[in-house]
């Protein structure tokens, strides 16, 4: 079964021609003076988007949104997105048989669940989306936001970042408890290959994942990690016993939260939140809306306040939701690049 998670990107508002610096952002709420609310356009952008998908025909990606509902400064949406332009079978792998023969027309189209949270007087809001393993929506999404928000107001930009990377992870490491390591390859090392005579199978078997767990009730010493990273030598956290490894995920817990470091050897290292292993589940082993939205609204609490702002402008605000909000933007529905 698939890992499932919520990452965090940061939304904030610029001119076009301002640099990508923290004094040029705007109020969110009122970033152009003339009232202009980020939250009511996003509101605007997913109603949207649920009659009229998005196509992205140089990366042969389609997506539409399933529902949006606002509550005070939070969007709730539910987003289809996947793949389509290549013709393939579908294998019941039950039966070894052939269920389905996919067109080059037809997009697999999973659904991932996201917040959008805009705070009130704030230059700075936060999107928070669902991951299933790896796979998740944020570039189709945000590459299409940003091309509407821009035809609907040419003079100004929105930036989607991943939420200041280096100070998350640095926070994490301070204030949480190394809960356990994952190591993961994706591929088959050459001695267990040989050993269990696997070099035709490496594409179907995928990754192979160590993982270390402490004696219940303790942690591990975070010393050697918080040493690798500020010099940079992610290099050696990556081996281990003469195997080297692609990604090493570090479960940190903070409070009651759990955070997941992941640690790549040429990318900056990056924080996701799983969701807890005992959360109520469907029948498909996803977990229920229940379950994954409060995992989304507990880290958008937790994550305003370490991008200073107070959590009341964010769940407490007088603004009214109107059914002619909808209709206020330019969505864009066929990307060329």
């Amino acid at each position: 079964m698939p890992d499932y998670s919520v990452a965090a990107y940061t939304l904030k508002v610029r001119q076009k021609w301002a640099p990508a610096t923290s004094a040029n952002y705007r109020d969110l709420s009122d970033f152009d003076g003339a009232g202009s609310d980020t939250l009511q356009f996003l509101y605007a952008f997913c109603n949207s988007v649920t009659t009229k998908p998005i196509r992205h025909k140089t990366e042969g990606k389609y997506l539409q949104v399933v529902n949006a509902h606002a509550q005070g400064r939070v969007i709730r949406s539910e987003i289809e997105s996947g793949g389509y332009g290549l013709a393939s079978r579908l294998v019941d792998i039950e039966q070894n048989s052939e269920s389905y023969k996919r067109k080059v027309n037809d997009a697999e189209l999973l659904p991932l669940r996201n917040i959008f949270a805009v705070p009130i007087n704030s230059p700075t809001g936060l999107f928070i989306t669902e991951r299933v393993g790896i796979r998740g929506l944020k570039s189709t999404l945000v590459s299409a936001i940003q091309r509407s928000f821009s035809y609907t107001y040419p003079d100004y930009l929105i930036d989607v970042n991943a939420l200041a990377p280096e100070e998350a992870v640095k926070s994490s490491l301070e204030e949480g408890e190394l809960k356990g390591i994952r190591l993961v390859r994706y591929g088959i090392p050459r001695d267990l290959e040989e050993r269990y005579y696997l070099a035709a199978h490496e594409k179907e078997i995928g990754t192979v994942e160590v993982v270390l767990k402490p004696e219940r009730g303790l942690s591990f010493s975070k010393r050697r990690l918080e040493q690798a990273l500020e010099s940079d030598e992610k290099a050696g956290l990556l081996e281990w016993r003469g195997v080297e490894y692609h990604d090493i995920k570090l479960e940190v817990k903070v409070g009651k939260q759990t955070r997941t470091l992941t640690v790549t050897k040429d990318k900056a290292p990056r924080v996701t939140f799983p969701i807890a292993d005992d959360a109520e589940v469907d029948a498909g082993g996803r977990p229920t809306d229940v379950a994954l939205y409060s995992l989304a609204m507990r880290t958008a609490q937790d994550l305003v306040v370490d991008i200073g702002v107070q959590r009341e402008s964010l769940l407490g605000t007088d603004f009214q939701w109107t059914d002619a909000m909808k209709t206020r933007v330019v969505t864009v529905d066929d990307i060329e690049s």
